[in-house]
């Protein structure tokens, strides 16, 4: 290979590379004796490491001393499981709360720039009868969901109440 660079070196005018002569390998030093192999006598056996014996049955180095890690990771996946149990739970109940209005329902709104104010009224068929549901406020998000949650409550036949403040 590098003949055929010097060869391209020569046409174009440029200098050749001289050749490296052949590298000489050095002796490696000897290793440190505190890396050499232990010679195999009754002085210089290794002792095995302490462990120890947890209730559940698990041998661990002493080092480890605590909860066994076998049984931590164990529990720490029912944790997770119950966890995620939990949080479907909550989702399931939230989606059954937070049902959809009855087919046909109306809303009508409209903002009064003077009072900075929105009025609202929900028109819905439940049971073959037409209810209305009606209320004031600022905030449109927050006036809607009321509504709905009142027409949820009629539609299980309890009575809508108004959220309360907390003081």
């Amino acid at each position: 290979m590098s003949e055929m660079l010097n060869k391209m070196r020569a046409k174009q005018g440029r200098p050749v590379i001289a050749e490296k002569p052949p590298s000489v390998e050095l002796a490696k030093p000897p290793a440190p004796a505190a890396l050499m192999p232990l010679a195999k006598t009754e002085n210089h056996i290794r002792k095995p490491k302490p462990t120890v014996k947890y209730a559940c049955g698990h041998e661990l180095p002493a080092h480890q001393i605590g909860i066994c890690s076998d049984c931590r990771s164990i529990k720490n996946r029912e944790k997770a499981a119950k966890n995620l149990e939990k949080r479907q739970q909550k989702k399931e109940k939230f989606q059954e709360e937070a049902g959809r209005l009855p087919d046909g329902a109306f809303f009508e709104s409209e903002y009064s720039a003077e009072r900075k104010t929105w009025a609202m009224v929900l028109t819905v068929v439940i049971n073959g009868e037409t209810k209305e549901f009606s209320a004031t406020g600022s905030n449109y998000d927050r006036l809607s969901h009321l509504l709905a949650g009142q027409c949820r409550a009629a539609q299980l036949g309890q009575q809508a109440t108004e959220p309360t403040k907390k003081e």
